[in-house]
């Protein structure tokens, strides 16, 4: 049984725990000594799921050479072949590269040759530990270089081809059989080719909407299908989030299955087997009501995605002829279907760990960093199009007594209520965040000045008639400022973060529990 070297992100990417160490040293400060502890657990539960990620990256055959600090990180191909990570470092895997691949091989933290420092694909034969030969496709990029160019860090991803390089053999052999072995052999080979491919695509990307364009793109060559759709299962439902031949895919993507319920996608998730409709009745149609009018399919195939023994959603495929699909294409598609779960269960680990990190733990509102990211989003879509956006500044008033009457605890509970008030009043495009404290900004996309104001008041309004405090019949006001990006002296994010600042510090000055323009103020 090996001992497996175990990744700390915060050694490996270069100035993680410099810019950590900056952070806390600037924000320690303003944070109450009671606080201190959870703002350092959040932030460690966010390494912590990043170092979570990069275990299961070399699980699937991510590795990292890490010559600037003389370590190396492996990955499970490289211990079941029964080496450990001291075999990999120096250059002396090379040792276990068949000789007459060795010229292609190469370690980028020792080659001089500067043209040589970036690899593409490769594919060479290494000895594992017991004399056998396999197949290795392997990619290395340099991802940190010192001054002088050299290589000092580079990360790559080997896949196992033997079994693929076998079927290209017993195909180049079948040639000279009957055509029913030549078939058979070139079904092999073409399978083997795009499992290969379906596992690259688990390391192309962690996005979640690239890997399911990724994986629409592969499924094309396995299974025909006029129309197909990956959906999650998620709170008892299945959801469309992609798909491929829709003439409107908007009007497809968001589309839910009730589970348990009286459709076929149910029968998938609870067998976790395919299951085929050979004809679509009309009443079984008038089932999906909602989905488009141009709908034609006759013939239906649905693939479970499994992670771990779970059902984690399903793959769909329409054929607009009867009894269409077989068998066959039910056993492929969940050859398939293994390696997509495990693209799906990464892009949307790392699509939550995203999250987390843009989310302010208490309210679940954006946080500052993540506003910063949308502002300047807003304003590159403003410069380009000319389409106006708003904000609002948002403060509770008074809010330290409440701190100093009620204590901390029920001055977050006050946070968290405004929050939904917020919320109450916005459209699913528009983006609330936690500034600072008791402060709050709202991005209104394609909303002026005076519609602003006209949120905000509601807001101001709504806030005045309900946000009380707990055990208290004490009620909260706000104060608001707002501005749009065509104020007579914006020309940029921070001059209007500024511009609506100002408004706010003058609807605090006038007495508080109103709402301010920043148009008004310089008329």
């Amino acid at each position: 049984m090996y001992k497996r070297k175990k990744i700390n992100i915060t050694d490996l990417i270069p100035g993680f725990k410099t810019d950590y160490i900056k952070i806390m040293d600037t924000i320690s400060p303003l944070i109450p000594p009671e606080e201190k502890m959870e703002v350092e657990r959040v932030i460690n539960s966010w390494t912590k799921y990043i170092d979570e990620l990069f275990e299961k990256l070399r699980n699937i055959g991510l590795f990292i050479n890490d010559a600037q600090n003389g370590e190396v990180y492996p990955n499970r191909y490289w211990y079941n072949w029964g080496y450990q990570a001291e075999d990999m470092k120096e250059n002396r895997f090379m040792k276990y590269v068949h000789p007459e691949d060795a010229p292609l091989v190469r370690d980028l933290s020792v080659t001089e040759d500067k043209k040589l420092q970036e690899s593409g694909h490769i594919a060479f034969r290494l000895r594992t530990k017991d004399g056998e030969w396999r197949w290795v496709l392997s990619t290395a990029v340099s991802v940190l270089k010192d001054k002088s160019g050299k290589v000092k860090q580079y990360i790559g991803f080997d896949t196992d081809i033997t079994e693929e390089k076998e079927a290209k053999r017993k195909l180049k052999a079948a040639l000279e059989e009957t055509k029913a072995e030549k078939e058979k052999a070139e079904a092999h080979a073409l399978e083997a080719t795009t499992m290969r491919e379906i596992a690259a695509i688990v390391s192309s990307s962690l996005d979640l909407d690239k890997t399911i364009e990724a994986i629409l793109d592969q499924a094309k060559r396995l299974i025909p299908f006029d129309t197909a759709s990956v959906q999650i299962l998620e709170n008892n439902h299945l959801t469309i989030i992609g798909g491929r031949g829709w003439k409107d895919l908007g009007k497809v993507i968001g589309y839910r299955w009730k589970v348990p319920g009286e459709n076929p996608n149910t029968v998938v998730v609870k067998t976790k087997k395919p299951f085929i409709l050979g004809e679509i009745s009309e009443q079984l149609l008038r089932s999906f009501d909602q989905l488009p009018e141009e709908y034609t399919g006759k013939s239906w195939l649905g693939i479970p995605l499994i992670f771990r023994d779970e059902v984690i959603g399903i793959l769909t495929f329409d054929k607009n002829t009867e009894h269409f699909f077989t068998y066959k294409h039910a056993n492929v598609g969940t050859v398939f279907a293994s390696h997509v779960a495990i693209a799906v269960h990464n892009a949307s680990i790392f699509e939550k760990t995203k999250e987390i990190a843009l989310t302010d733990p208490l309210t679940k509102a954006k946080n500052r960093r993540a506003f910063f990211d949308f502002m300047a989003q807003q304003d590159k879509v403003f410069k380009r199009y000319n389409s106006v956006f708003s904000l609002l500044m948002i403060d509770i008033d008074f809010f330290k007594n409440i701190n100093d009457r009620f204590g901390h605890q029920a001055g977050d509970n006050v946070l968290k209520d405004l929050v939904e008030i917020i919320k109450s009043d916005l459209r699913d495009s528009d983006i609330i965040c936690r500034y600072g404290g008791e402060e709050f900004a709202v991005l209104l996309p394609s909303i002026d000045e005076e519609a602003a104001f006209e949120i905000a008041e509601r807001i101001r309004m709504k806030v005045e008639g309900t946000l009380l405090i707990a055990g208290s019949a004490s009620g909260l006001t706000v104060s608001i400022g707002c501005a749009d990006c065509r104020g007579p002296h914006i020309d940029g994010v921070d001059s209007l973060i500024f511009m609506a600042d100002k408004a706010l510090y003058h609807a605090k000055e006038c007495g508080r529990n109103r709402c301010v323009q920043y148009s008004k103020l310089c008329s």
